[in-house]
């Protein structure tokens, strides 16, 4: 059996292999999914946290641009997960649309307006990062030095 793929290859399959495997249409498909995890950092309180879940809710909600349980389809937008430097929100909605131009506009589009929403509740996106606490200092008290004043350039003196 031959199938054209995405990208105008074609690709020969063995009918044996085929008729073991399920085999999808994406030229059948009625909307498309965006499934996103985003890290927010550590330090974002409770209601910041309900501030973003909300404002992409509304929206998604909203927009003409996504299906969702008005016209059944399963639309979530939730605290997920506490990872490793982040707080997780899983947000998992389908498009209206399943061209592949437009949903990657759809997409751009609300990836904008998430960073928009996540800016105006007052906090920022995770990103992975280690912290070290030092007890002790291996080699004593480290050497001082004098704050620079702005004005002269030299050292301050106590």
């Amino acid at each position: 059996t031959k199938i054209r793929r995405f990208d105008k290859a074609l690709t020969t399959i063995p009918n044996a292999k085929l008729a073991g495997d399920a085999v999808v249409n994406f030229s059948r498909m009625t909307n498309r999914r965006i499934y996103w995890k985003i890290g927010v950092e550590y330090r974002t309180t409770e209601p910041q946290l309900r501030e973003i879940v909300n404002g992409i809710r509304d929206y998604i909600t909203e927009s003409d641009d996504f299906e969702t349980e008005r016209t059944g389809v399963t639309t979530l937008i939730h605290v997920d997960s506490f990872n490793d430097s982040s707080i997780d929100i899983m947000l998992y909605c389908f498009t209206k649309t399943t061209a592949w131009s437009q949903w990657m506009q759809v997409k751009e589009s609300l990836a904008l307006r998430v960073k928009q929403i996540v800016e105006d509740a007052g906090t920022g996106f995770a990103f992975p990062s280690t912290s070290i606490y030092l007890e002790t200092l291996p080699f004593g008290t480290p050497e001082s030095f004098p704050a620079l004043s702005a004005e002269s350039g030299e050292g301050e003196r106590d």
